[in-house]
């Protein structure tokens, strides 16, 4: 996903009614997926959640032999953070842009409340007691967010 894009989805994220829930690394824009994983000891149980899975996931179409084995350590590891990417522009410049959001919520809290919406295309529009959210999700390098608060 570009960055535009990215920044669009965070400021959906954190500018709607409900409680945010961030997922490991999000805040950054993390590169390693979260994957399931298991260390059962008994080896019938892993050998059994290991084959469910594979079922689960064929059943909705996906080949079984690439759904990563919960059981296999390698899937733990490709689960773990880089925390060397917080050094990277990119990922410092999506921390920044989430901290930006969420200092904004706490200082603008009609974000955190009730909503009107409009979809018009690629454009979403939230309007809550005086605060608009613009977020246009165009072709990358086009994505736009605005927020404005009218007195």
């Amino acid at each position: 996903m570009d960055e535009g894009r990215a920044k669009a989805a965070a400021a959906l994220l954190l500018t709607t009614p409900f409680t945010p829930l961030l997922f490991q690394g999000e805040e950054w824009a993390a590169s390693t997926p979260f994957l399931y994983f298991t260390a059962h000891a008994d080896p019938a149980l892993g050998k059994a959640v290991s084959e469910g899975r594979r079922r689960e996931f064929a059943a909705f179409g996906w080949n079984p032999d690439k759904v990563p084995d919960p059981q296999d350590p390698g899937t733990f590891e490709q689960s773990k953070l880089r925390w060397e990417e917080l050094d990277q522009p990119y990922h410092r410049r999506m921390l920044g842009w989430y901290r930006d959001l969420i200092a904004m919520r706490r200082r603008m809290p009609a974000v955190a409340r009730g909503v009107k919406a409009h979809v018009d295309g690629d454009r979403i529009v939230f309007e809550r007691d005086g605060v608009v959210v613009r977020v246009s999700l165009c072709e990358p390098d086009c994505t736009e967010v605005e927020v404005v608060e009218h007195a």
